[in-house]
């Protein structure tokens, strides 16, 4: 690149020459300089980008085992929930079972008092007319 430089400096004194490739020197250290400093600016975003996924991972991590933890007691409040339900239902099922009971009890009674009643009825009108009859 110089080489075609000197062509273009060609009519130029010695000493502006001199000024002139140490000029381009200066600006081909400069270019240099900006591009090794780009690579390490680079270099750096790259390695603060895999910081960024390593920390990304990490709170993925404690996050799914967050939730893990979350849906574990769920499903153990909703076991302890059903189970008290259904003692709940077994509760009411009996209570609801002796009164059953007990207002069969009261049906029996009910219908052997109409018996006895019906039959005091039959006796009474048996013995008018017999009365009758006599």
């Amino acid at each position: 690149m110089v080489e075609w430089r000197q062509g273009e400096v060609s009519g130029m004194s010695e000493e502006t020459r001199e000024n002139f490739e140490q000029e381009q020197y200066r600006q081909f250290g400069q270019v240099f300089y900006l591009g090794s400093w780009v690579q390490n600016e680079l270099r750096e975003v790259k390695q603060e980008i895999r910081e960024v996924r390593q920390d990304l991972k990490s709170v993925e991590t404690s996050l799914r085992q967050e939730i893990k933890a979350v849906e574990t007691g769920l499903r153990q409040e909703m076991k302890q929930e059903i189970n008290s339900l259904r003692q709940e239902i077994k509760a009411v099922e009996t209570g609801l079972r002796q009164e059953m009971n007990g207002l069969r009890q009261e049906m029996k009674g009910f219908f052997w008092a109409v018996v006895g009643i019906a039959l005091a009825s039959l006796a009474v009108s048996i013995s008018v007319a017999v009365k009758i009859w006599q």
